[in-house]
């Protein structure tokens, strides 16, 4: 695959979990205070959540591995799961499209959290080096434009 310029950055990964549960009363806590009580963690399969985040999960033993983060959240609203890692602009585009799942869920941001992943956009290799150029000044020459701006303060993203 070819990957264009970066388009934008994710937030920092949250916690979702089900609204149920107590959460410890810091103002941000740390992913160890929140794995610390025991959950049922649903993770995407074959995805990093960052070195540090990834060494930490790898020696917790209830995790279960999802390929689809939609299932995640229904498995999350019907307490079948206890918490997720999640991107907020996922989180909030999922519970868009399925607003009946949004009151039994807490999202719940870790002190711990770095800045989110750069976003491209990804191209087959048929794409060729000439046109990805032409597709990274495009993205370069909006960047620059006041309506990029405009859509990374509405959706409150980081360029």
């Amino acid at each position: 695959a070819r990957f264009s310029e970066p388009l934008y950055r994710n937030q920092p990964t949250v916690a979702a979990v089900r609204a149920t549960l107590p959460v410890p009363e810091t103002r941000s806590p740390f992913l160890a205070d929140l794995l610390a009580a025991g959950w049922i963690w649903g993770l995407r399969q074959g995805f990093s959540y960052g070195a540090e985040y990834d060494q930490i999960l790898t020696g917790y033993p209830t995790t279960k591995r999802f390929a689809d983060t939609t299932h995640m959240v229904e498995l999350l609203a019907k307490g079948r799961l206890d918490a997720m890692l999640v991107e907020p602009e996922e989180l909030a585009w999922i519970l868009a499209a399925k607003p009946d799942l949004r009151k039994d869920i807490r999202v719940i941001r870790l002190a711990d959290s770095t800045l989110g992943g750069r976003r491209h956009i990804m191209c087959g290799q048929g794409v060729s080096p000439g046109e990805m150029a032409r597709l990274d000044a495009a993205i370069e020459s909006f960047r620059a434009k006041p309506q990029y701006q405009s859509l990374i303060d509405g959706l409150r993203l980081t360029p």
